[in-house]
């Protein structure tokens, strides 16, 4: 998941429609859950000195799981150690990561590298949606271009997840947006419903749902209609009806 590759190259993100189907969260859950128990059972000891060790472990997701526990444990001395590791750091997801726990200790060159991460468009379109989650996560929408971007293009073959990390942020993006921006976001989400990809049409068919717009009600039957796999027309049938209810409840209230 986290080996390094060129971006012209046909890496695993090709399975990543599996993220769509809600396992996405699967392959990181014992880092996020548990980052002790996971270092330990990398034969990484629990002492300071280790942890920044690890840093440089071949293993990125130790890499990773390593930040996060020094951030967390001991964050008045993570600093340093973070932000080289982050410089040096060639996976872009890891080193979005890295920059993301030297932001929550409080440094500004971790802000500025989620920045700088989000605004790239040489990196793979699902690190600069990462990046720009985590800004979210500052409270700083600076990122918010960078991902609207990303959902008025194509989804890229090699990186569907881009679009669908987008996609998946749309709801955030309703509840700071004006009237205008809500539209332009729920108009990208519709027209993704019509991307080649099937992970990319399921997420906008969820993200409609999660939106409870009944507005999505005409699009939502025509990608419906069009849809060709069982499991995407399943998902769109489920949406489709949800937002059906909201519309009658709706109605009832008034």
């Amino acid at each position: 998941m986290f080996a390094t590759c060129p971006k012209s190259a046909n890496c695993l993100r090709g399975i990543l429609v599996l993220v769509c189907l809600g396992v996405s969260a699967l392959a990181e859950q014992p880092i996020r859950d548990n980052t002790e128990q996971f270092l330990r059972e990398h034969n990484i000891s629990i002492t300071k000195q280790d942890v920044v060790a690890a840093l440089w472990n071949n293993d990125a997701a130790v890499r990773k799981a390593a930040s996060h526990f020094l951030s967390n444990r001991w964050p008045t001395d993570a600093a340093v150690p973070i932000q080289e590791a982050m410089l040096r750091e060639e996976d872009g997801l890891i080193r979005v990561s890295l920059a993301n726990d030297l932001a929550q200790v409080g440094e500004t060159a971790g802000r500025e590298k989620l920045l700088a991460e989000c605004h790239n468009s040489s990196e793979w379109g699902s690190t600069r949606v990462l990046a720009a989650r985590f800004m979210f996560d500052l409270h700083d929408d600076s990122c918010v271009d960078a991902v609207l971007e990303i959902l008025r293009s194509d989804s890229d073959p090699q990186d569907t997840l881009a679009k669908v990390d987008a996609l998946n942020l749309a709801p955030i993006f309703v509840q700071h947006f004006t009237d205008r921006k809500n539209q332009s976001v729920m108009d990208l989400t519709v027209n993704a419903l019509n991307d080649a990809d099937l992970g990319v049409r399921i997420t906008a068919a969820t993200t409609l749902g999660r939106l409870a717009d009944p507005s999505a009600i005409t699009a939502l039957q025509a990608a419906l209609a069009n849809e060709q796999d069982a499991t995407g027309r399943n998902v769109m049938l489920i949406e489709l009806k949800g937002l059906r209810r909201s519309q009658k409840d709706a109605s009832n209230r008034r």
